[in-house]
This record gives C-alpha cells, structure tokens and sequence, in this order.
C-alpha cells in the first residue's frame, strides 16, 4: 500500500521556558539539546516517516 496521505501542519509558539521543544521530542522520539540557557532558536522542521518494524 504506497498511498501517500496529507497530514496537517503544526505550529508551536509560547513563552520562554514553556516546552515547546519536548512536545515535538515526544512524537519524534528524538531528544533537542537543552543547555542552561535558551536553546532552539532557529527554525525547526520535522517530516515524520511511518517505517514498519521487521
């Protein structure tokens, strides 16, 4: 089955400080670097790929 589906497109925003980064690190299952200071300040893109396991 290769039909390929749309998914919607997210934007996360909020104050300093207010998880942004651990709610796209959760479904990701991928860890963003957390100094002490502010961390991601760039723009972030994610495709998520469904990949079966063997």
């Amino acid at each position: 089955m290769q039909k390929r589906i749309e998914l919607p497109r997210i934007v996360i925003g909020g104050d300093q400080s207010s998880c942004k980064s651990a709610v796209l690190e959760s479904p990701a299952g991928i860890s963003l670097p957390r100094p002490q200071e502010i961390c991601t300040r760039v723009l972030l893109i994610m495709c998520l790929k469904y990949r079966e396991k063997n």
